[in-house]
């Protein structure tokens, strides 16, 4: 393969990763698979090569003739086709991009300072036997702000650098005095576009790229017009879609207008003009060699010939491919040589040579040095501060002061960007400086994407979101949304950003901002975004937001990198700055309506455009009781702004002292040396920046660099990264303001304020503000401190301040030289209640909203307001919906009668219990409910918590399984209660009562008998007869209203009896009987119930048959009770006749006639006969002790006589008085002086209740004869 006529163009772009990267580092060594490529590769070899000692190529730069240049971080290298040579070397400083002019005379060098400052350079040169020689440097006057994306000549002694969003036009004067001429310009497209320089070989036309287009820049108007040529199909920068290179640059372009390959990540493009439109043709893999896959995302470099081959190399590879082959784009890629290096960088001459460079230059023909031993601790005492050191490797932006746990004691929370963000638990044990990270433990160790590697956050913000009385977090991401942390109290966290509504792409945002902005007690949400809207979110009772964002006012384009929070006009609103990187700022008041108004050129804050503002603060400067606003911009010059107290501000940056020009990322207002007046530190690169508040002078404060010894200590601390963000604390609580300074690639660091411990003076106040009707953060609570009623500070709680980052929210104050006692005034924002407390020097305070029992009422309103509109109560109602469902069927069951009759137990339920049964129910769920909060409450599962995970049983179904439980205990304990109260009563006693209604001529067995009747003689009985008819409804009135409740009672009890240890061998048979009682007599009252009489009609039949079957039931029931209660009578009489035996004769002779085995057995009890006997028998006895006869004799007859046995009790004694003989057996009758009128009711009953009957026949002077006549079995 021979390559002729070629005319090369460089290859690479930009080194954007500068801005995040500050190491000389080799890439890792990832490899192309090039197995069994050695031997198709074979025609190509190398023919020289040449070490770089200490130098790592990253770039070529340019070439003419035989020469080329390349650079490294900080090496500029010339090679001349046999050796190298160094020709510019910086020990700090790093190249950002080098040109060559056209007549190859002079470069233009742009490097990246050590201070992130951009320095230019104009350098001539000379080339003598291929020897480099470098002329006198002459700088040029730098015009942009950020970063070097490239330089490039166009012709006629003009350069055009590129940097971020921006460009500056140098043009070179080459006379006797070379001078240059400056142009600025910007470049107003969206951030996320990533504009970039292309590679073209056209030395005056000037195209940039995005990731979706190619733009031009006209040289006809001295390239100040930006035009889009070209757009590339399936474009990826949709506004909700859009996204940020941070690490390094995902898309390169090489080409012209007419040609040209452009690199997407994983996706490589091939565009061509075809007449006046373009051809586009993609790929995501593409084949060397026809059969090694290789993604685009690995190869780096490429370059277009005139011989339609394009070049490209990667990991160790080069590769080419002739463009004009009819194979599509990903086939026909050829190897040319594998140099088994991490990394390549090449270029092909026109004499068919390529040159690769990397630690070596190598020929190609056809045929770290980095340090890592830093210094872990380094201390040293200033007059204020003590420097620590702490060995954490980091890049850390955001930084969050706050007790998170509970335990009265600041923590900290640091974002590291790339890696694991950290948690230090009670940061007071800083002497330490390996401090115990426990991030991971709690819940924020940072969000992961789903290779497993953190996603890119970088801000951080506290405060109690939703109002438990413990702040939560929220994390600013670079992609996708912010990251909602809940704190369960406990101090861990749970990611709670879906449940509040907030997975919404923010595209980049680096700030968010809490308040309560429309002052409902509740913290608002408002996020920056630099590459899409800023967003507005408003509290919705504590447990989820609502983005209003557009119904504000808010809604925004681009640009915007911090926001903070402070009411300007003193209307107890909170007001809205934002800082953008090019646009000017924007400051928005607050309407009181829920939305805003942009104030910014009325109030005169808005800094002007490419001030590249990264923080801001809202912080009484001038003790003048409103807030001033300080804005810390990158290289542009910091502002100072004093407010008139109704939102208009003055600048007074310069008459204040604040006028140098510094790259200000973090920033912090505090009183650092106690004398009440607010100083400044603010991060600079590579070092702090601390200016003290010396005081006020003509209403203006004068701020004074704080230096020596501090900034050069910084210095000698060899920080090995950029600082970004700063925060404020006092750690020991020792009454003085500490800082802690976050490093990009470097580590974290603590600025400890030694004052105290110096002076051990006590000239400070602390105070912590505690909202209960208000947010529970009390952000937006205003501090007033009086000495004598002249104000010396005033402070607003706010939740975030400077860059990222959010301050401790204990309010310090200085009291400089003063001691004593002090006036504080505190305003809450809801409620404007005024606390006024006299405060002591040196002391501490926390101050409430409210105190006591109306402290209590509003923080359990707003908890209760939570949890009753939360989806967890939702879930909670729909279990207790769930349950109502459930006891509604018992009621059913207790109601209906079909279920009546085939479980008959339901019918012993009444209404009363019913009631109690529902209340046992719902109570017994809100109780486990309880139970099971107290106990989660108590001994809480962090791991739970942390990972949204529910015991599922316990949480959500233990108390519902326990309620759905309680019904049939409940049942159980009704159904115990109601037996021991039927085992207090004799059951067979009251079934016997009842089965009375059924013997012949009894009411009850009438009904039945009269209801059979007309219904098997009812085609004959004449209905039209009014009276019959009348009369037959009466007897089924009857039924409904008598029989069928007996029978009822009947089917229970003859249930119960079966528990009767008497009937322990007759319970399936009685259950039966009572199952069978229940089901016909429900049949019976089913058909009696129809409508007319032409349906009862049809049923007639079915109910005779069913009282037929009802009586059969009845008469088992009946034999079941008198086959199991009977007595064998000679048994009791032989009781009797011992009971009486002749010893105790002294005054009557019992005789017993007629005794015989052959008697059939009496229905009734043997004990209850025995007492009866026993009575008539004792009332003889004494009835003779009275009247003193010689013969007293007693007989006890006994005969059976039609299914009866009489037993007959006959005395000779004076016999009863007739009047007497009608009352005889009413209970408490008695003719007996000292009798109670009990024995012979108790016989009457006992006789009765087995169906028997007792008489009493008696003459007065002859003796009386009692007759029991009993059923015989």
């Amino acid at each position: 393969m021979k390559i002729s006529g070629v005319y090369i163009n460089s290859i690479l772009i930009s080194l954007f990763f500068f801005t995040i990267s500050c190491r000389d580092k080799v890439p890792d060594n990832i490899q192309i698979d090039n197995s069994g490529l050695e031997s198709i590769s074979s025609q190509w070899h190398i023919t020289n090569s040449i070490p770089l000692p200490n130098s790592v190529v990253i770039k070529f730069i340019d070439n003419y003739d035989k020469y080329s240049f390349w650079s490294s971080i900080r090496d500029l290298i010339f090679f001349n086709g046999k050796e190298s040579q160094i020709i510019f070397s910086s020990s700090k400083d790093k190249i950002g991009d080098v040109a060559i002019s056209g007549d190859h005379s002079y470069l233009i060098l742009g490097l990246h300072s050590e201070e992130y400052t951009i320095k230019l350079f104009y350098i001539p040169f000379t080339i003598v036997n291929g020897q480099f020689r470098l002329g006198e440097k002459l700088e040029i006057e730098n015009l942009v702000t950020e970063n070097i994306i490239g330089i490039k000549y166009i012709g006629n002694d003009k350069f055009i650098l590129l940097g971020t969003m921006e460009y500056q036009i140098i043009t070179v004067q080459r006379k006797e005095i070379v001078s240059f001429i400056n142009e600025h310009h910007t470049i107003d497209l969206n951030p996320g576009f990533g504009i970039q320089l292309v590679n073209t070989n056209d030395k005056t036309e000037v195209l940039l790229n995005s990731l979706d287009d190619i733009y031009k820049l006209d040289a006809t108007d001295n390239y100040s017009t930006l035009k889009k040529i070209i757009e590339f199909p399936n474009p990826q920068l949709k506004p909700e879609e859009i996204k940020y290179a941070y690490r390094s640059i995902l898309y390169r372009c090489t080409g012209n207008l007419e040609r040209g390959i452009f690199k997407k990540d994983s996706l490589l493009c091939y565009y061509k003009k075809v007449n006046n439109s373009y051809s586009f043709e993609t790929c995501d893999t593409i084949f060397v060699n026809n059969k090694i896959r290789v993604s685009p995302k690995d190869l780096f470099y490429f370059q277009i010939a005139d011989n339609n081959f394009v070049y490209a190399s990667g990991y160790g590879t080069i590769i080419c491919k002739d463009l004009s082959d009819s194979k599509p784009l990903n086939q026909n890629w050829s190897t040319i040589i594998n140099l088994n290096k991490p990394q390549v960088y090449s270029y092909v001459y026109s004499n068919g040579e390529i040159i690769a460079a990397l630690d070596s230059i190598y020929i190609i023909q056809e045929k770290k040095n980095i340090d890592d031993d830093k210094e872990l601790m380094n201390r040293s005492k200033t007059n204020f501060f003590i420097l620590v050191d702490f060995p954490i490797s980091s890049s850390i932006y955001g930084i969050a002061i706050s007790d998170l746990n509970g335990d009265k004691k600041e923590d900290v929370y640091t974002i590291d960007i790339y890696d694991n963000n950290r948690f230090f638990n009670n940061f007071i044990n800083f002497e330490d400086p390996y401090l115990s990270n426990t991030t991971e433990k709690i819940g924020l160790g940072g969000r992961k994407n789903k290779e497993g590697a953190f996603d890119l956050d970088l801000g951080v913000v506290a405060g109690d979101i939703d109002e438990s009385g413990t702040d939560d977090l929220i994390v600013t991401y670079l992609d996708g949304p912010n990251a909602l942390y809940i704190n369960n109290d406990k101090g861990y966290f749970r990611d709670c950003t879906d449940e509040f509504g907030l997975n919404i792409n923010i595209h980049r945002s680096e700030s968010a901002s809490l308040g309560d902005i429309n002052n409902d007690g509740y913290l608002d949400y408002f996020t920056s975004s630099y590459l899409f809207t800023n967003r507005l979110f408003i509290n919705i009772d504590g447990r989820k937001f609502s983005e209003r964002t557009v119904e504000s006012g808010l809604k925004s384009e681009y640009g915007a990198i911090t926001a903070v929070m402070g009411d300007v006009n003193n209307d107890g609103y909170l007001d809205l700055y934002l800082c953008n990187w090019q646009k000017e700022n924007n400051l928005y008041l607050n309407n009181r309506d829920g939305t805003f108004k942009d104030i910014t050129q009325e109030s005169g804050t808005g800094c002007g455009k490419m001030k590249r503002s990264n923080s801001a603060i809202f912080a009484d400067f001038d003790n003048d009781g409103d807030l001033d606003l300080f804005i810390g911009n990158r290289g542009t010059g910091n502002n100072l702004f004093l407010n008139n107290g109704n939102g208009i501000f003055n600048e007074v940056t310069f008459k204040s002292g604040l006028g140098s020009k510094y790259f200000t990322y973090g920033s912090v207002a505090a009183d650092f040396n106690n004398d009440s007046f607010l100083d400044l530190a603010f991060t600079n690169i590579k070092n702090i920046v601390i200016y003290f508040n010396k005081g006020i002078k003509d209403g203006i404060p004068q701020f004074e660099k704080f230096t020596e010894p501090f900034l050069n200590q910084l210095h000698n601390s060899e920080a090995t990264g950029s600082l970004s963000s700063i925060a404020s604390l006092d750690i020991k609580n020792d009454g003085d303001i500490d800082l802690l300074i976050g490093q990009v690639d470097g580590k974290l660091q603590l600025l400890h304020n030694n004052l105290n411990i110096n002076s051990k003076s006590n000239n400070f106040i602390s105070v912590k503000v505690i909202g209960s009707k208000s947010n529970r953060s009390a952000i937006g609570a205003k501090l007033f401190l009086y000495d004598r009623d002249k104000l010396i500070g005033f402070r607003e709680v706010n939740s975030n301040s400077g860059y990222a980052s959010s301050d401790s929210k204990i309010q310090h104050f200085g009291l400089g030289k003063g001691m004593g006692t002090y006036k504080l005034v505190t305003l809450f924002p809801k409620s404007n209640v005024r606390q006024e407390l006299f405060v002591r020097a040196g002391s501490h305070y926390e101050i409430h909203e409210y105190e006591g029992l109306s402290e209590n009422y509003f923080i359990l309103y707003k908890n209760l307001k939570r949890y009753l509109l939360s989806n967890e109560f939702f879930f909670e109602i729909i279990k207790i919906l769930f349950i109502i469902p459930l006891f509604y069927l018992f009621v059913f069951l207790f109601k209906n009668s079909f279920i009546q009759t085939r479980f008959p137990f339901f019918s012993t339920v009444n209404k009363r219990q019913l009631v109690k049964l529902g209340i046992i129910c719902f109570g017994t769920y809100l109780f486990a409910a309880i139970f099971v909060r107290l106990i989660n409450y108590i001994y809480p599962s962090n791991s739970d918590w942390i990972t949204n995970s529910r015991n599922i049983f316990i949480d959500d179904y233990l108390a519902f399984l326990v309620s759905l439980a309680s019904i049939p205990i409940s049942l159980i304990l009704i159904k115990n209660n109601e037996s021991k109260k039927l085992s207090r009563i004799n059951i067979l006693d009251k079934i016997l009562k009842e089965l009375q209604g059924f013997y012949h001529g009894e009411a009850s067995a009438m009904n039945l008998n009269r209801l059979s009747l007309y219904l098997k003689n009812f085609n004959t009985i004449d209905f039209e007869d009014t009276i019959v008819l009348e009369r037959f409804k009466s007897i089924i009135d009857e039924y409904n209203e008598s029989t069928y409740k007996s029978l009822i009672i009947i089917s229970d009890f003859a249930n119960l009896l079966r528990f009767n240890k008497r009937f322990l061998n007759e319970e399936s048979t009685l259950k039966k009987i009572s199952y069978g009682i229940a089901l016909y007599i429900e049949e019976i009252r089913t058909a009696l119930s129809l409508i007319n009489l032409e349906s009862i009609e049809k049923k007639k039949d079915y109910c005779i048959e069913q009282i037929e079957k009802l009586k059969q039931e009845i008469v088992k029931l009946v034999r079941i009770i008198h086959s199991n209660v009977n007595c064998n009578l000679d048994e009791v009489l032989e009781i009797i006749n011992n009971k009486f035996s002749d010893s105790q004769r002294e005054h009557y002779r019992l005789e017993i006639n007629n005794r015989t085995e052959h008697f059939t057995k009496p229905f009734i009890d043997k004990n209850e006969l025995e007492k009866c006997i026993s009575i008539l028998i004792q009332n003889s006895i004494e009835a003779y002790t009275d009247c003193r006869l010689n013969d007293n004799l007693i007989e006890l007859n006994i005969k059976e006589k039609q299914g009866y046995i009489i037993l007959s009790i006959k005395d000779f004694a004076t016999g009863i008085k007739e009047e007497n003989l009608k009352n005889i057996f009413q209970e408490g009758y008695t003719t007996k002086v000292n009798g109670q009128g009990f024995g012979l009711a108790y016989v009457k009953e006992i006789t009765t209740k087995y169906y028997g009957a007792v008489f009493i026949e008696s003459n007065l002077g002859e003796g009386t004869t009692v007759n029991i006549n009993l059923k015989t079995i």
